[in-house]
């Protein structure tokens, strides 16, 4: 049978290993030893999580997640496996940030697998497991055993009831209960009118099931019943509805009737509305003449009120010249005024420039020196500041060193007020501390004394009482039973004497280890406080507080004289400030205008120029002024002004009307005569009217006879559909009860299957549970003669309450218990269990993985199951992780596990 070896296994950034590389042979025993904490279960976790995607610590926290190395964000596994002719690569990458995975399975290099469901259902298959789902439980029973389980399956062993449970589950007996237990209530399926079918009990499944068959029996007979009924009652409705339909059609055809007469009533009423809507559009255009007459009538009369106005408008628009001139006028005025004020404005500026040039100058060197006096203020404030903060800093120094020497006072229990007396309370603890240290170093060795003492007495008592006739364990001379029985109590009161002084000693060690402990820790704070306090007291010096004080009282000194001088200028220079800004003002304006303060009286020459030009000005325009008051007859100019732009305004309008009036005359002459023809058009209006009225009473009569059909022909139409309804209902009555029929009748033969089905899986289990318990107990026995222990059979006895195994001896037909068994031969038991599971169960898996199995083990003991590795190592690869270095002679390969900072490397030799 193809049996598949690990190859080699890749590990990046799986907990403590960055980049672990392992190849291994094909065949023999490998050893990974190291210290704990090295990181060599994490080897076999990695290999695990390759295989099934889990994680031998749980799905708690954060799973297989937990295995990627702190601080990095994507950990790597790659779990190679060989066997002849295919090569297996699984391959697994954690995202720890995400909570994800991806997981890629090639065979002789091609992808066959890359979700979590095929790649399981593949390693299964690949592995020769038939249930990809129990891979990992599997996995971990009969092939990657963590620490502690070849102790856990002891335990199981020697408890009859668990370790039955242990083989069905290995086996999969649970998985034929859950099938057994289902059956049955796998066919229920059917509910009657609001009556569910009993669920089968699992207890007695045949029985029930035979009760269910009569009770659906009588349910079988009630569903035809309701078949039959329903029949009859879709016949009856049947032939109601053929007659409802029949007085249906005859009130049809009358409607029709009547909507043929109806609609053809309609169709001369229409006609005969256009006509009277014809007469009633001319009616329109009669009253549209008519108002356009009317306005045609008054712009007639506008036009002949025009033709008088014009000669009195044209008059008064023949100031428009006048008018225009008056406007040039002004302003030229407006600009000569501008002009005068700004001449104005240079005066004023040349007079004020004059007047207070001499008390700027003064403000300015004023000015200047408080400039200077502000300058040197702020910098003797600014040094101020900084000695002051200095001295400030100094005090806070002084005030945390004194601080952490109370604080350090406290912790030790001593009065210290400065380093040197803390420096020789930390010597004095120091010095306690080292004597607790040696005192446990006493005690250890005493303790290590007793214990070796207490082991060789209790090795010598069991020796005496195994032993078959009476020996003396040490020189193996003949022993008196009575003799026998005073050397067995002489030993038990001595192993009671060692256990006592042994405990003694333990409480007297957990005292002193406690006291070191308390002193340790005191010590820890002490020595953080003391370095805190030195590290800032040493940065005060002595006397540098008092320097600091006088300079600044020097400083602040200088500083009032300052201020006393800087108020005097700054009161001069504010009786000063107002002959300055009227200064500064008339200068930015003679400067703006590029005048000097000796063109002075040049531009007095100037203003006086302009004032007698807009004089001149101001007369002209007073006489146009006055003549076009005079002629438009108005009180203000602004009137006038209107009148005359009015005036050229309506000159042209009053002129087109004019012009316009033969051809409105024309126009209203024609309108009268259209007005006339249309009305004679009108005339025959009435009748038709009369007409029209006689239609619509028809109409409303036929309209009236309609609606007494269609109510009958509604009211058989609602019928109708009830019965349609009461077909409907009976219909689906039949088909439900036709379909339950059918259910029921299937479900009849479906129970005969289950109860058939129900004895052969109970008897499958019991068959499949009986041989692998004697399939077990015959590899197992096999596997025992290899190990060259004093016992070579294993019996496993079905009691009915669970599998009792006790093993023989090769001296003795009387089997043990294998509570009785020592440690060792307790853990080569559980190993000759994996590996007949791991046999029996024809797994495809040549390797097997033991984390820490020496871990519970003395010398002796670990020497014994390492002589066993060496006896399985020729058929499997055996992969054995552990910290005792005793166990390199007895493997053909030593891998040596250990950290490097916080890093896990990993060295391996043949030996």
């Amino acid at each position: 049978m193809k049996r598949y070896r690990i190859k080699s296994i890749v590990l990046r950034n799986i907990t403590s290993h960055t980049d672990t590389r392992l190849n291994l042979p094909s065949q023999g025993s490998i050893a990974l030893i190291g210290p704990n904490g090295a990181g060599k279960s994490s080897i076999v976790e990695a290999v695990y999580t390759a295989l099934t995607l889990g994680s031998l610590r749980g799905e708690g926290r954060g799973g297989i997640y937990e295995l990627v190395r702190r601080n990095q964000a994507i950990g790597e596994i790659q779990v190679q496996l060989e066997s002849p002719g295919e090569t297996v690569t699984a391959h697994v990458r954690l995202y720890s940030g995400r909570k994800k995975k991806e997981a890629r399975l090639r065979v002789n290099g091609k992808l066959v697998a890359n979700s979590d469901k095929a790649y399981k259902a593949e390693v299964a298959r690949l592995l020769g497991v038939s249930n990809h789902e129990k891979l990992d439980k599997l996995l971990e029973s009969s092939v990657i055993i963590p620490q502690g389980s070849l102790r856990e399956i002891a335990n199981k062993m020697s408890r009859p009831r668990e370790f039955r449970e242990l083989v069905e589950n290995a086996v999969g007996i649970p998985d034929y209960r859950k099938a057994l237990e289902k059956l049955p209530g796998l066919y229920i399926e059917y509910e009657g009118e609001g009556e569910r079918v009993p669920r089968v009990s699992s207890k007695d499944p045949t029985r029930a099931l035979q009760s269910l068959s009569r009770s659906l029996d009588k349910k079988l007979r009630k569903q035809i019943e309701e078949r039959d009924k329903a029949k009859q009652n879709i016949t009856l409705y049947t032939e109601e509805k053929r007659r409802i339909e029949k007085d249906l059609v005859k009130v049809t055809e009358s409607i029709k009737a009547l909507e043929e007469k109806q609609e053809v009533l309609r169709e001369k009423l229409r006609r005969l509305t256009g006509e009277i809507e014809k007469l009633r559009q001319i009616e329109d255009q009669i009253r549209d003449k008519e108002k356009r007459l009317r306005e045609l009538r008054e712009k007639l009369e506008e036009s002949r009120k025009a033709i008088e106005e014009l000669p009195k408008v044209k008059r008064i628009a023949g100031l428009q010249e006048e008018l225009s001139k008056l406007r040039s006028l002004r302003e030229d005025l407006a600009n000569l005024r501008a002009r005068l004020r700004e001449y104005e404005a240079l005066v004023d500026a040349l007079r004020t420039y004059n007047e207070t040039l001499e008390e700027a100058k003064r403000y300015d060197e004023i000015q200047a020196k408080i400039q200077n006096l502000e300058r040197e203020i702020a910098s003797i404030t600014a040094k101020i500041e900084a000695r002051e903060s200095e001295l400030k800093r100094l005090r806070e120094l002084v005030r945390k060193g004194e601080s952490l020497l109370e604080e350090l006072s406290r912790i030790t229990g001593a009065s210290i007020t400065g380093l040197e007396q803390a420096r020789e309370v930390l010597d004095e603890l120091q010095g306690e501390a080292e004597r607790a240290r040696e005192d446990l170093n006493k005690i250890e060795v005493e303790l290590a004394t007793i214990m070796s003492k207490r082991e060789e007495a209790e090795k010598a008592l069991d020796a005496l009482r195994k032993s078959t006739e009476a020996k003396c364990p040490v020189c193996g001379s003949p022993l008196t039973m009575e003799r026998k029985k005073n050397l067995e109590s002489g030993l038990e009161e001595k192993i009671r004497e060692l256990r006592e002084l042994e405990e003694r000693l333990r409480k007297k060690q957990a005292e002193i280890r406690k006291k070191a402990k308390r002193i340790e820790n005191i010590i820890q704070k002490a020595v953080k406080i003391y370095n805190r306090a030195e590290a800032i007291l040493s940065q005060v010096e002595t006397g540098e507080a008092d320097r600091l004080e006088g300079e600044i009282q020097s400083l602040r000194e200088k500083l009032d004289e300052l201020k006393r001088e800087l108020e005097n200028l700054t009161s001069e220079a504010e009786t000063l400030e107002s002959a300055k800004k009227r200064f500064d003002a008339a200068k930015a304006l003679l400067e703006s205008k590029n005048v000097k303060p000796e063109d002075y009286d040049r531009i007095i020459g100037e203003y006086e120029s302009i004032r007698e030009k807009i004089r001149e000005l101001e007369e002209e325009a007073g006489h146009i002024e006055e003549l076009l008051l005079t002629a438009t007859g108005s009180g203000s100019l602004k009137e006038a002004e209107r009148r005359i732009l009015a005036a050229v305004r309506d000159m042209g309008r009053l002129e087109e009307m004019a012009r316009q009036k033969p051809l409105l005359e024309e126009e209203a002459r024609d309108l009268e005569e259209d007005i006339r023809k249309l009305k004679e058009r009108v005339g025959k209006l009435p009748s038709l009217l009369g007409e029209e009225e006689k239609l619509e009473g028809e109409l409303e009569r036929l309209e009236g006879e309609l609606a007494g059909l269609r109510k009958e022909e509604k009211r058989l139409v609602a019928e109708k559909e009830g019965k349609e309804k009461l077909i409907e209902e009976y219909g689906r009555r039949r088909r439900e009860a036709e379909e339950a029929i059918r259910r029921l009748t299937e479900l009849r033969k479906r129970i005969v299957t289950a109860i058939v089905a129900g004895a052969i899986l109970a008897d499958v289990q019991e068959r499949l549970l009986e041989n692998a318990r004697a399939a077990l107990e015959d590899t197992m026995t096999s596997f025992l003669e290899k190990f060259g222990l004093e016992y070579h059979a294993v019996e496993i006895d079905d009691t009915g309450k669970g599998f009792e195994v006790s093993v023989l001896s090769r001296s003795s037909r009387v089997g043990t218990p294998v509570r009785l068994l020592s440690g060792g031969e307790q853990t080569a038991l559980a190993l000759a269990y994996v590996l007949a599971l791991q046999h029996n169960l024809a797994l495809r898996t040549g390797f097997l993985v033991l984390d820490e199995p020496t871990s519970e083990l003395d010398a002796e003991r670990r020497e014994v199951l390492m002589n066993i590795f060496q006896e399985i190592g020729g058929d499997l690869q055996l992969l054995i992780v552990t910290h005792h270095e005793d166990v390199v002679d007895k493997v053909d390969m030593v891998c040596s596990v250990r950290k490097e900072g916080d890093s896990s490397r990993v060295e391996c030799g043949g030996l």
